[in-house]
């Protein structure tokens, strides 16, 4: 009765946190695309994996291995999960869904959603929007400066342990979807910046100068449509604003 009653709770909370858990699901960034809504960055789904060998069964083993091999793991990785005395598995990379499908679905591979960030740009617009760090935060540029706006909100799964500490989705409790981050437009024209580079550049070795910059603006409502900054001969990342606020819509 002392059990049930007076510590009957505290053993239920203990309990609840040994058998679930929550699996963190990214939200893909929101894209940037300039003024002809032409796409320079965006996220992709990716998965990376992770298997444990002594849950794998023998008869899939060598099957498994082979699969590893087709997306392009080094062998010395793949070999691994023949080894039953190792517990855990990191495999390096991160692959798409679709493509590493027939592994995941063996038992014993356990496969976590990540984000990839990916850019189509020029150098000069590169280091004006910026990078993510491996966390996919803003790390410089637009990408930190409208970080709030572009990261969305993350999501969860919960899922349940079993006796061997295995992991399984929950059949009892739902997770909540990962929220997209919102995506911008700049006022810049991808076209035109190019062309605004290579004058740059051009005119910053003509000169024998150790730098320039450039910006181009409509007369008409002030809108920033190119900007770039040569220092070095390489162009640095530079966010001059109209009224304080980035090239963007």
């Amino acid at each position: 009765g002392h059990v049930q009653l007076a510590q009957g709770s505290a053993w239920a909370e203990l309990a609840d946190r040994q058998h679930y858990t929550a699996k963190p699901i990214p939200a893909p960034r929101g894209a940037v695309v300039d003024a002809s809504v032409k796409v320079l960055a965006t996220s992709r789904d990716l998965v990376k994996l992770e298997i444990a060998p002594r849950e794998v069964r023998g008869s899939e083993a060598r099957r498994l291995r082979k699969a590893l091999l087709d997306v392009g793991v080094e062998p010395a990785i793949a070999a691994r999960v023949l080894d039953a005395e190792r517990s855990w598995l990191v495999v390096p990379g991160r692959f798409v869904a679709e493509d590493v499908a027939p592994i995941t679905a063996v038992r014993g591979v356990y496969a976590t959603p990540v984000s990839d960030r990916t850019y189509s740009m020029s150098s000069g617009l590169r280091a004006l929007v910026g990078r993510v760090d491996a966390a996919g935060h803003g790390a410089d540029g637009l990408e930190l400066a409208l970080d709030s706006l572009l990261r969305g909100v993350t999501g969860a799964s919960n899922l349940v342990r079993d006796a061997r500490g295995r992991t399984l989705a929950s059949p009892t409790r739902r997770g909540s979807l990962a929220q997209r981050g919102h995506s911008i437009t700049l006022t810049i024209n991808q076209e035109l910046q190019g062309i605004a580079e290579r004058a740059l550049s051009d005119a910053v070795a003509r000169m024998h100068a150790d730098g320039g910059d450039i910006v181009i603006l409509d007369p008409r409502t002030g809108d920033v449509l190119a900007l770039a900054g040569v220092r070095d001969g390489r162009f640095a990342p530079s966010l001059p604003t109209r009224g304080g606020r980035p090239p963007c819509r």
